[in-house]
């Protein structure tokens, strides 16, 4: 075994955007699962940016035993933005990590159609703007209130995560939104929290941040 295999035996990747999905990925659920049962890796989060995948890996861990297959769901707009009985829902059904806004994170939103003709937009920008051709409006998500305080329905989630040992992952929101989202959540009591994207351009953390 190399190296670099024997440095991620056993390890998890927690970041896959498997198919099916409604945009074209580099691998189906299938043969992610095959990769881990023949590779290192024990076992992968399938990530979705508008649908919880916990049936998915349940069928995955039927499917391929050797691989453990684990479900998210991501608070976007289409599973009702910061929305405790989703992800109550989602914990019961297998999803391990909860993903805070990406997408449709107004921070991100912002950056990706900040009115500049020539810039090259995510790929999952096409979604919006054929939502957006098509009458459908795709409300944006921003974590705080106009006082800049965490809303409501963020300490309603933090709990849901809680009580069921969720991993919290901080995904596209605003060093801001960040900032008042993870020591809130330390408090209480959610033990496992990742701050996800540091070297995306949107997200980008400093060594010092």
């Amino acid at each position: 075994m190399s190296d670099v295999k024997k440095l991620i035996e056993g390890a998890y990747d927690l970041h896959v955007h498997s198919a099916p999905d409604v945009l074209p990925r580099k691998m189906d659920d299938l043969e992610m699962a095959e990769r881990c049962t023949n590779g290192p890796l024990a076992g992968y989060v399938i990530k979705n940016h508008w649908t919880q995948t916990g049936e998915r890996a349940k069928l995955i861990n039927k499917l391929y035993p050797k691989c453990d297959a684990i479900g998210s769901i991501t608070l976007n707009s289409s599973v009702g933005g910061i929305n405790a009985p989703a992800v109550e829902m989602a914990a019961r059904d297998n999803c391990k990590l909860v993903w805070f806004p990406t997408c449709d994170s107004e921070h991100e939103m912002a950056h990706q159609f900040n009115g500049d003709p020539n810039k090259k937009l995510a790929f999952w920008a096409s979604i919006v703007i054929e939502m957006k051709n098509a009458g459908i409006k795709v409300p944006t998500i921003n974590i705080l209130d106009e006082f800049g305080q965490l809303k409501p329905e963020v300490y309603d989630v933090l709990d849901v995560i809680a009580r069921y040992d969720l991993i919290l992952a901080t995904g596209h929101i605003s060093h801001e939104e960040a900032y008042k989202l993870v020591p809130e959540a330390a408090k209480r009591n959610v033990k496992n929290i990742l701050i996800t994207h540091a070297t995306f351009p949107t997200t980008f953390y400093s060594v010092e941040d």
